[in-house]
């Protein structure tokens, strides 16, 4: 029997929020001890979440693009106060893209060209078809977003 979720809350033991090979569940949600589903896609998680913690989606990505000149694959502050900050793989509305939540992260291993093994504190690793590269950018990119959102707590 597999866990779903209809109304998902991003917490610090949330690592990933990807798209789903279900037929009913759009989303996998990856936390340090669970693994569940949801029936809101993973946008719509990240975009609930933003408001639960004060502010849309467009109003964090806009600040973190004013601050940081980042123009694609913005990291998300969902959560500013906790360092809770998720980061896409691909741009926002793109069905393919994952966002992970670096907090946990332990290493990022090289598979090939176009795939990358992500090992967390406490999980099993996760492979992802992305560069390595582009996801040591993102984690750098989080980074900085937590640091200029915590000069604000």
């Amino acid at each position: 029997m597999i866990a779903v979720t209809t109304n998902y809350r991003v917490t610090d033991i949330t690592l990933v929020i990807m798209p789903a090979a279900h037929p009913t569940y759009p989303t996998k949600i990856i936390e340090t001890t669970n693994e569940l589903y949801s029936t809101q896609t993973p946008l719509a998680i990240v975009k609930e979440n933003c408001l639960r913690h004060g502010s849309t989606f467009e109003g964090r990505r806009a600040a973190v693009r004013y601050h940081l000149s980042f123009s694609q694959k913005t990291p998300i502050p969902i959560h500013p106060a906790a360092s809770i900050i998720a980061s896409p793989t691909k741009p926002a509305r793109d069905p393919d893209c994952i966002w992970l939540f670096w907090r946990h992260l332990h290493l990022i291993e090289r598979i090939s060209k176009q795939e990358t093994k992500i090992y967390f504190d406490h999980h099993s690793p996760l492979t992802i078809k992305e560069s390595i590269h582009s996801l040591k950018m993102q984690k750098e990119r989080a980074g900085m977003c937590a640091t200029l959102f915590q000069q604000w707590n």
